[in-house]
């Protein structure tokens, strides 16, 4: 009894980078979750995540400097998510993701306590005419315009 073997060689269509960059992924669902792009080419990535996602699923995967990437799965094992993307990255994009630095969520709490307090504002008292006044002026220029009009007409009809 023989057992035949057979040797296949992993065909690639781009070279693979390993990176360490952040990202976010979304599930079909549209859910972000935080991941780290550990493999990176222009077809596709590999990602390490405890979400639940099959082969075939369609997800995105948000990156600095290169925004969001419609992907689909075309693997999962180990608690790891390989992917392609549906447009692959040209080599502007991929090496801008590869340069782009993580964005950190800033801390507002420093950032408000940082501030300088307010500056104590005066009360600048109301100094316009009474409501019964302004009225009135409005009114009677508007009176006047009128009247002027009127006799406009007047002599030009003559």
């Amino acid at each position: 009894m023989s057992v035949a073997a057979a040797l296949y060689r992993e065909v690639r269509e781009s070279e693979r980078h390993s990176v360490a960059l952040d990202g976010t992924l979304r599930d079909p669902e549209w859910k972000p979750h935080d991941v780290v792009v550990e493999d990176l080419s222009s077809t596709g990535f590999r990602v390490p995540t405890e979400t639940e996602l099959h082969a075939g699923a369609f997800v995105s995967l948000g990156l600095a400097g290169v925004g969001m990437c419609p992907a689909r799965v075309v693997r999962q094992a180990d608690g790891q998510i390989g992917c392609t993307f549906l447009v692959p990255l040209g080599r502007g994009k991929l090496k801008a993701a590869m340069e782009a630095t993580s964005l950190r969520p800033l801390d507002l709490n420093l950032m408000i306590k940082a501030q300088p307090p307010e500056p104590k504002r005066e009360t600048i008292s109301d100094t316009r005419a009474p409501r019964h006044i302004r009225l009135g002026v409005v009114t009677g220029l508007a009176a006047a315009s009128w009247a002027a009009a009127i006799a406009a007409a007047n002599l030009l009809a003559k």
